[in-house]
């Protein structure tokens, strides 16, 4: 009985001794392939900075803790950074990697075409990432609660209670314009934008959910030479469903997106809107449509309306943008800017003051919309 406990107890350590061993060495290797990872992104242009690399998680888990990271990408477009970030995996399945942000964070985004700093608060930032055996990306998502997004700049401030994305890549990189480059599905809940930017249908966004489906290559580099090859090689991106909860107003979307020369979005949706003549209204009342206009796009919205699915009360309307101008039907009821600086004016010459009216467009043809896109469970 004696032999018998000594030996169990011998083999208890030679395992956990085997064990701590296989540990060590896991760690090591995955910190040296974030250290990889890092130089790859230098060769490729990014400035990245971070202090020592800490490794932790014994037994079972594989961590590794970068403080103070800090990423600007080879433009000079935007830039990000941290008081930390930990990356960690399970000791048994080295093909799963869950990234956790630690504390403030802050950030430069291009924003009508200027670049803009922000402060970033959350109450959880978590980026979930998905390999191959061979170690190549498949697929990822991020989650991020109670989001307050800060741009002293401009006095704004941004807040969100959930913002999830998901992004799938296909098996083998685009070839032509027509292979898909990878699906991004973007879920946004009780958003609140600063009144500057609200507009008349106010600050609080109950919900906005789409997918996006690219098509094209995309060659790494600074932001600006990748998109604008992708863009120049009859690149799109399609959206098979849309679907924004912003005051009165509803809508269920698919279309495609691309971008023209000045990198503002070249936009092409079938549409069903709902609470549009109450938004109507709202629009009237804050002087952007002339109440004339406004008399006689309700009249038309009388005889496109229809009854959706759900029994609700809704209108089919084509919505498109095209040469920085947002149109409802045939009314400019918006412009957008570039997506990135140009060196250019962002606004036309002759832009007009809205309203304004174009070319009526096509009829919009019957369409299956999605009452409501799938719900997105978090993990």
């Amino acid at each position: 009985m004696r032999r018998f406990l000594s030996l169990s107890l011998g083999l208890v350590a030679v395992l956990a001794i085997a064990h701590s061993v296989y540990w060590w060495s896991a760690s090591e290797e995955m910190r040296q392939a974030v250290e990889s990872w890092i130089e790859d992104w230098r060769d490729k242009g990014y400035a990245v900075t971070h202090g020592d690399l800490v490794v932790s998680g014994y037994p079972l888990r594989l961590q590794v803790t970068a403080p103070f990271p800090a990423v600007t990408d080879p433009g000079n477009v935007w830039s990000w950074q941290a008081e930390g970030v930990r990356l960690q995996t399970n000791l048994w399945d080295p093909t799963q990697y869950e990234m956790t942000v630690q504390g403030d964070q802050a950030a430069t985004v291009p924003i009508n075409g200027r670049p803009v700093a922000m402060s970033i608060q959350t109450a959880k930032s978590v980026v979930l990432a998905n390999f191959s055996i061979d170690g190549k990306f498949k697929s990822g998502s991020v989650q991020i609660d109670d989001l307050k997004g800060s741009a002293p700049d401009l006095t704004a401030t941004v807040l969100a209670r959930k913002l999830v994305l998901e992004l799938e890549l296909p098996d083998n990189p685009p070839q032509t314009h027509t292979d898909p480059a990878g699906d991004l599905m973007l879920i946004a809940d009780e958003v609140t934008l600063p009144p500057a930017y609200a507009g008349p249908l106010g600050p609080n966004m109950d919900r906005i959910s789409v997918r996006f489906n690219a098509l094209g290559p995309l060659k790494r580099g600074d932001l600006r030479t990748t998109l604008g090859e992708w863009r120049d090689s009859g690149g799109i991106i399609e959206v098979p469903w849309l679907r924004g909860e912003w005051g009165t107003l509803t809508v269920d979307a698919k279309g495609t997106v691309t971008l023209d020369e000045r990198f503002r979005p070249l936009a092409a949706f079938e549409s069903a809107f709902g609470g549009l003549s109450p938004t109507l209204d709202i629009f009237t009342d804050a002087g952007m449509i002339e109440e004339k206009t406004a008399r006689i796009v309700k009249l038309g919205l009388v005889l496109l309306s229809s009854t959706s699915s759900s029994g609700k009360s809704v209108i089919k309307l084509p919505l498109s943008i095209q040469d920085g101008q947002v149109y409802l039907g045939p009314v400019v009821v918006a412009y957008v800017r570039p997506i990135l600086p140009t060196g250019e004016s962002d606004v036309a010459s002759d832009e007009p003051p809205l309203p304004a009216l174009a070319p009526v467009p096509p009829p919009v043809d019957e369409i299956e919309l999605l009452e409501e896109p799938p719900v997105v469970e978090w993990q």
